[in-house]
């Protein structure tokens, strides 16, 4: 491939190559020698394809060990198009900096909250069953009008 080729132009100017040459080495011969020159060749244009390529573009067709010079155009393709997008949300990523938060007074980390109700004597007063932290026995407390708790838990169990 030339600098600055895309895997499209290269993939034109090979096939172009490969036809002039077939149709250059099939005149006065049989069809039966023109199929097996042209098969040659195609092996032959299939080498020279993949040593031309450029960049992660030889690793990936390489790879899928394709048999026939059309097979590696295809595979050089798709690559070409995977490898551009990656490229491009690469570096949607890179030129968006995060949001700007502004600083919020009344914020508090996870980890001021879990310090401020261990320093809470009204939370660490109260009996297992009626702390807040419902997570560890997954029966919440049911209150009744005059906001006290109830003995009974209606309560669904999933």
């Amino acid at each position: 491939m030339k600098p600055n080729e895309s895997v499209h132009s290269y993939n034109n100017r090979v096939e172009e190559i490969f036809q002039k040459l077939c149709n250059a080495i099939a005149v006065g011969k049989t069809s039966s020698q023109t199929m097996t020159l042209r098969e040659n060749i195609g092996e032959q244009a299939l080498v020279s394809y993949i040593n031309g390529l450029t960049g992660e573009i030889i690793f990936e067709v390489k790879a899928k060990n394709p048999t026939t010079l059309e097979q590696a155009m295809q595979i050089a393709l798709m690559a070409d198009k995977s490898i551009r997008t990656y490229n491009e949300v690469q570096d949607i990523f890179k030129n968006n900096e995060p949001p700007i938060i502004p600083f919020n007074k009344n914020f508090r980390t996870y980890n001021e909250t879990q310090t401020m109700f261990r320093n809470n004597d009204q939370y660490n007063n109260r009996p297992y069953n009626q702390n807040f932290n419902h997570e560890r026995n997954n029966n919440p407390p049911s209150y009744n009008r005059d906001n006290t708790i109830n003995n009974t838990n209606n309560w669904k169990q999933y």
